[in-house]
C-alpha cells in the first residue's frame, strides 16, 4: 500500500509531491496521470502553432521521479475511487491502494448544452496534448474555417494558435468584451485589435 498517491502530474501534482517527500523522505509516494509526458498545459497554444515541441513544454525534467524517489505511472486513467477501502481503480482494472490521496488533476473544459454540440465529430475542448492532436488533425480533415466558443484566456490561447497554423478564426464572446474576467474595457480592446490584425474575426455580447 502506497502512503501518499497523487492523481495528475502537472505543476500542482508535482509541486505537492516534490513537498511531501520533502517532509516525508521515507514514505512511498506514487503518482499516476493520463499524461505520459510531462509539459505545461499553460504552452499548449504554442504546440498547437506549430512554434513549440512537445519536449519543449517540459517544465520539470524527465528524471524528476528518480530524482525524488517517486513512482509514476503514466499513460493511465483512474476510472473509480473506493474511499471506503482505500483503493483506485485503474483503467485496465488494477487496483492501487493508498493510504491518502491527493487529486490534482486539475480542471475540465465546459461544453455547453447546444444541441448536437456534444456530439458534433469536429467540436473539440482544449485542455491537454490529446486534444491538440485531435484539433490538428480536424483541420487537415475538415478544413480551416474554425468557430471558438468564449473569449476567455483559453479561448484566446486556442485563436493564437489557430491563427498560427493558417486557420480562419471566428471567435464568439457572450460578454460585451473579451476576457471579461481578467480585463477591463480598454485592455480587453487591446487583445481585440491584436487578434483583428492577426486575422480573426471577433463577435461580442452573443451566445
Amino acid at each position: 500500500m502506497a502512503a501518499y498517491v497523487i492523481i495528475g502530474c502537472s505543476a500542482a501534482g508535482l509541486a505537492a509531491a516534490e513537498t511531501i517527500r520533502r517532509l516525508q523522505p521515507d514514505r512511498e509516494i506514487v503518482v499516476v496521470s493520463e499524461d505520459e509526458k510531462l509539459y505545461s498545459r499553460c504552452m499548449l497554444h504554442k504546440l498547437l502553432s506549430g512554434e513549440r515541441t512537445l519536449d519543449s513544454l517540459e517544465f520539470e525534467s524527465q528524471n524528476f521521479f528518480e530524482k525524488n524517489n517517486i513512482k509514476w505511472i503514466g499513460g493511465a486513467e483512474v476510472v473509480q475511487v473506493d474511499e471506503e477501502h482505500r483503493v483506485l481503480v485503474l483503467e485496465d482494472e488494477s487496483e492501487l491502494p493508498y493510504e491518502k490521496l491527493l487529486i490534482a488533476s486539475g480542471s475540465e473544459y465546459f461544453m455547453p448544452p447546444i444541441p448536437n454540440f456534444r456530439d458534433g465529430k469536429n467540436v473539440f475542448g482544449f485542455r491537454n496534448v490529446r486534444d491538440v492532436e485531435q484539433i490538428t488533425k480536424a483541420t487537415d480533415r475538415f478544413g480551416k474555417r474554425v468557430i471558438i466558443v468564449g473569449g476567455g484566456i483559453l479561448g484566446l490561447d486556442v485563436a493564437y494558435g489557430l491563427a498560427r497554423r493558417g486557420a480562419l478564426v471566428t471567435l464568439l464572446e457572450k460578454e460585451k468584451r473579451l476576457m471579461p474576467l481578467q480585463t477591463d474595457d480598454y485592455v480587453s480592446d487591446l487583445y481585440a485589435k491584436a487578434f483583428r490584425d492577426a486575422g480573426c474575426e471577433i463577435i461580442t455580447g452573443v451566445a
